[in-house]
């Protein structure tokens, strides 16, 4: 498992892509200083809708539980893709995430 910090003030890239691998995040926290939209992004593919996030309150989701396979992730890029995040407005985004590199 590894860790990435949220540290953003534009949308743009949280986690480089890594070639024939997927980002699958297990977990993520993060708040935004002024409300806007939030959604995560396999390279330009949204992995979610646009949520609303309001300004200075936390927005997260846990781990989920362990399988025999592996940790079961809330998100998943394609292979080779980065893991990005699109703001509705340039905001600052600040947090942290827990995800691992799979096949």
């Amino acid at each position: 498992m590894k860790f990435a910090v949220i540290n953003r003030a534009t949308s743009g890239e949280i986690v480089a892509g890594v070639s024939g691998k997927r980002i699958r995040v297990l977990s993520y926290l993060f708040s935004v200083a002024t409300t806007t939209t939030v959604r995560f992004d396999s390279d330009s593919t949204a992995l979610t809708g646009a949520m609303t996030a309001n300004a200075g309150v936390p927005f997260n989701a846990p781990q989920g539980p362990n399988t025999q396979q592996g940790a079961m992730g809330v998100l998943q890029t394609e292979r080779g893709e980065a893991f990005n995040v699109t703001l509705g407005a340039a905001v600052q985004i600040s947090g942290h995430l827990l995800y691992e590199e799979t096949q």
